[in-house]
């Protein structure tokens, strides 16, 4: 069996004949010291890579405290280092022991047996330690998806082989470009700030433009990326995960074109038949009996409620194959919910029910959004509140903000909606039934919300209202403006 060869980093001769004794007489011949008294002549010689451990002593003439540990740690990440100190301070061993060391000893204190079986874990536990990273490093390089590594900077450390494959781009062309030069799609301050208060990041559909590169084509990909943070709890970089959907996004682009023109080819004949049916209710052809016109009045309501349905499919179509495109600007949200709720009031007369906005001026924070897309959303929910709420009731809408998210809340006095049926609100094509009226749209109306809400970095939920009643909870995001330099 080989010797394992120790380096013992300590410039008091007494300390490191005791360690020279130990090893000898509790080793046997499983150890060959070597000895240096600087920091500096350890770190010459640890180059050679042929040393099992080092032993180090904190307090040395070129160096002293934890720093001293930092600097040869930083710079040999695979070498097992046990520190032997004269200082007995839990603080500091807890502090040296989450930095990296394998063990922390007091001189003085722990016997030679011990010392020599500490030192035998050391090498088996970063022997370990070294396997498992060396499997994690095979599992980044050879993974099927795209993975690209950065730092603290955001500049890329390294790819792996299914991206430089699959983007068809040499690694000297990625390897230090910063990462939102390569992912322009991607938003820079929303993602830096997600990753800095350690939380991930993920966006479906995003393009990915990389115009600098010839030989590839722009592409559409799932994006995902996780920080990597370190024992201080500070962000030191993160991973990037890729997941090319360029066919399958092109064939829906393509299918979703055809369902648009089917959908608006099918729209003007319900537009014809629409006008045709208010003029027989207004008796432009000749008097209508009684029957007859409560006939043509549930014909009227259908045909209504077909072109509702398709104002819907082709709002998804819009949204689904990029041809909707959003215009972000910083917006105060009160102005638009006056607007849309000036827009229902009159049907909320017809009904006998009342439209109440709680919200104060300056009660809110501005967010960044596209008035037409939150319009679009919030005349969604007022519609339905209004569709599912009792003649007389009430329909209202209050909102807070704090320095972070801006919340709004559209509340009816309906019947609710099943506990059951709560999960099929947001889906697409999901028919409901709600208390004794059946919902006259696919359930179009409430998943083109819920993406609207996902494309202003937000969410839609439901919660419901006592005693009765349901409640449509929309989280925004404040917008900070950036602060202006001179």
């Amino acid at each position: 069996m080989s010797q394992l060869k120790v380096l013992l980093i300590d410039d008091s001769d007494s300390d490191a004949a005791y360690v020279a004794q130990i090893l000898k007489s509790q080793g046997g011949n499983a150890f060959m010291l070597d000895r240096v008294a600087t920091l500096k002549e350890a770190k010459i010689k640890l180059l050679d890579k042929s040393f099992a451990i080092a032993l180090l002593d904190l307090a040395l003439p070129d160096s002293s405290g934890i720093d001293t540990f930092i600097s040869l740690r930083s710079q040999f990440t695979d070498i097992p280092i046990v520190v032997l100190s004269g200082m007995n301070d839990n603080q500091l061993a807890y502090e040296i022991i989450r930095r990296g060391a394998q063990d922390y000893l007091v001189k003085g204190i722990i016997s030679g047996d011990s010392i020599v079986r500490c030192i035998k874990y050391a090498i088996e536990r970063k022997r370990l330690e070294m396997a498992a990273q060396r499997v994690a490093n095979e599992i980044f390089l050879h993974a099927p998806g795209s993975i690209v590594r950065f730092g603290s900077d955001f500049r890329i450390i390294e790819t792996n082989a299914a991206f430089l494959a699959n983007f068809a781009m040499p690694a000297s062309q990625v390897k230090g470009k910063k990462l939102f030069e390569l992912f322009p799609a991607i938003p820079e301050k929303e993602l830096i700030d997600n990753l800095n208060r350690g939380y991930s990041y993920a966006a479906s559909d995003q393009y990915i433009d990389f115009s600098d590169n010839l030989s590839s084509q722009g592409k559409v990909a799932n994006v995902a990326v996780w920080p990597i943070i370190n024992e201080q709890n500070e962000f030191t970089g993160g991973i990037l995960l890729l997941e090319d959907v360029s066919e399958r996004y092109e064939l829906s682009k393509q299918r979703d074109a055809v369902m648009a023109i089917i959908a608006h080819d099918l729209k003007n004949p319900l537009l014809g038949s629409q006008r045709i049916f208010e003029l027989m209710l207004n008796n432009s052809f000749g008097p209508i009996p009684e029957h007859q016109q409560d006939a043509i009045n549930t014909l009227c309501r259908a045909n209504d409620n077909c072109l509702h349905i398709l104002k819907n499919l082709l709002q998804l179509f819009s949204y689904t194959s990029g041809e909707q495109v959003l215009l972000f600007k910083e917006q105060e949200l009160l102005p638009i919910i006056q607007n849309c709720l000036k827009e229902w009031q009159p049907t909320a007369n017809l009904n006998k029910q009342t439209l109440f906005c709680g919200i104060q001026n300056g009660l809110l924070r501005p967010v960044l959004a596209d008035v037409q897309a939150i319009s679009y959303l919030l005349n969604n929910l007022i519609s339905n509140a209004l569709k599912y709420s009792p003649p007389g009731s009430q329909v209202e809408i209050q909102g807070e903000s704090d320095q972070e998210r801006v919340r709004i809340y559209v509340a009816d006095n309906g019947s609710g909606i099943p506990r059951e049926l709560e999960r099929e609100l947001f889906r697409p094509f999901g028919r409901t039934k709600i208390g004794n009226l059946q919902s006259a749209s696919s359930g179009l109306g409430l998943f083109l919300c819920a993406q609207i809400m996902r494309s202003h970095q937000g969410s839609i939920r439901y919660a419901p209202k006592k005693p009765n009643g349901s409640v449509f909870i929309l989280d925004f995001p404040a917008y900070h403006s950036p602060e202006t330099t001179f």
